[in-house]
Order: C-alpha cells, then structure tokens, then sequence
C-alpha cells in the first residue's frame, strides 16, 4: 500500500541519518517479530513505543497483529498463514509483492 511504501521511506531515511534508539527498538521489534515467541514480541513493542516509536507504526501494527495471532487457536495461525501464502501468490506488482512480503515476514513464514 502507499502508506506501507512511505513508511519504508522514511525508515531508510532515518537509517541514513544514524542510529537512534527508536530505530534500534524497531529493529528489535522486527527480529522479535520473526520468531514464534509472543512473550518477546510484546516486551520489544512495548519498548520501541516507549522509545517514541509511534503506535500506529506499521511495523509495530504487523507485531501486534502477529502477537493476536499467536494468541489464537492454532486453527486461526493456519489460516491466516495460509492468507499469507495465498497473498503472495497473487501479487501481480511490485508494491502489491512487496507488502505480501513485509506481512510474510513479520507474521514470521520463512521466505
């Protein structure tokens, strides 16, 4: 989505910038985010939003979406892990590949 692409954007601006803490904590947030770990994944969300990180972040919503996730029955985990898969086999563009990768990855399927 254009949203998902400014974000990236400015993301990579900021990385050019230097390193800041917020950064680091959304670095964490996505390492943590690829694991099957709900624990670590709730401690690193709190942390980058206390570190200025916003909420509405869209890497700190795709943790948050995979920590409900996780939550759930395995039932739910299967299906949403299925919606992934599907969503990548359907992307016709880049930007619509893109994000099925970003959300692929954040739900933590391995690539």
């Amino acid at each position: 989505s254009p949203a998902n692409l400014v974000a990236k954007v400015d993301l990579a601006i900021a990385r050019s910038r230097g390193p800041s803490p917020a950064l680091e904590a959304l670095d964490a947030l996505v390492a943590a985010s690829a694991s099957e770990n709900a624990d670590a994944i709730a401690v690193s969300i709190e942390h980058a939003v206390d570190t200025g990180v916003s909420p509405d972040d869209p890497v700190v919503l795709a943790a948050r979406a995979k920590l409900a996730v996780l939550d759930a029955p395995r039932r739910v985990r299967d299906a949403r892990s299925r919606e992934l898969c599907e969503a990548l086999d359907a992307a016709r563009d880049v930007a619509s590949l893109g994000d099925a990768i970003s959300d692929a990855v954040a739900f933590g399927l391995p690539l």
